[in-house]
């Protein structure tokens, strides 16, 4: 792994260790991981910026405010990449990355983004995001669960080997809706 993708790796590691980690960020990482790990092996993206990408694209979330997390940490990756004399091009490939990971106001671009926003979303999948949504009682689940499936989208070939995980979420919620 290259010195900058470290660097970042325990940039982010110290913001969760600082929040206690409410959100679970470390496991959802991990799980991010290996989801990154999977896409590159079938889609041709920059593996550095991807890395980097990830690393940040939480890195708005904590201290826990009102703020859209991925315009935070837009602001936190460019900071910290400048600080790091990283190349300006990059800078700005990673913090579209960042910027675009929800796949709200701001759509991937590139294919590096679209890895970003894939593997999110199917990290939801399968680290027991809906599950804690459940629990919790909390609104929109069903909702969530949509937007994490259309942004499988980007990639319709890989997106086809986790459709019985989005079946069973849907049942699941259901199943949870009457108890």
């Amino acid at each position: 792994m290259s010195e900058i993708i470290e660097k970042a790796k325990e940039f982010f590691k110290n913001i969760v260790k600082e929040s206690k980690d409410p959100y679970h960020l470390l496991t959802h990482l991990d799980v991010f991981g290996f989801c990154v790990e999977h896409v590159l092996k079938k889609i041709k993206a920059d593996e550095e910026i991807v890395l980097l990408g990830m690393w940040f694209h939480d890195s708005g979330t904590y201290p826990l405010n009102d703020e859209d997390h991925a315009i935070i940490g837009e602001k936190i990756a460019r900071k910290f990449l400048t600080k790091e004399d990283y190349n300006k091009d990059k800078i700005n490939a990673v913090c579209h990355c960042v910027r675009a990971h929800r796949n709200n106001d701001v759509p991937p671009e590139t294919n590096e983004a679209k890895v970003i926003a894939f593997c999110d979303s199917l990290s939801h999948m399968t680290n027991g995001c809906y599950l804690d949504m459940v629990n919790k009682k909390q609104d929109d689940i069903k909702g969530k669960l949509e937007r994490d499936y259309r942004d499988l989208d980007f990639f319709p070939e890989i997106k086809k080997e986790f459709e019985t995980l989005y079946e069973f979420w849907k049942t699941w919620i259901k199943l949870n809706e009457r108890a």
